[in-house]
């Protein structure tokens, strides 16, 4: 089980304890149209109308 690091509101409460810390972050990305780097899918950007055609990072 892995803790909630320890600052802010809940710091020390052993009730923020989380059973599967690396399953609910592939949750949470998936639900924002993240890779599991973080970074936004073509889909996603392409939904929010943030998608350039033809650009790369590695163009900067």
């Amino acid at each position: 089980m892995r803790q909630v690091p320890s600052f802010g509101r809940y710091a020390g409460e052993g009730r923020c304890a989380i059973a599967d810390y690396e399953g609910m972050m592939a949750d949470y990305y998936e639900a924002r149209g993240w890779d599991e780097a973080g970074c936004s899918k073509k889909e996603t950007l392409c939904r929010l109308g943030l998608f350039l055609q033809g650009f790369s990072m590695a163009n900067r």
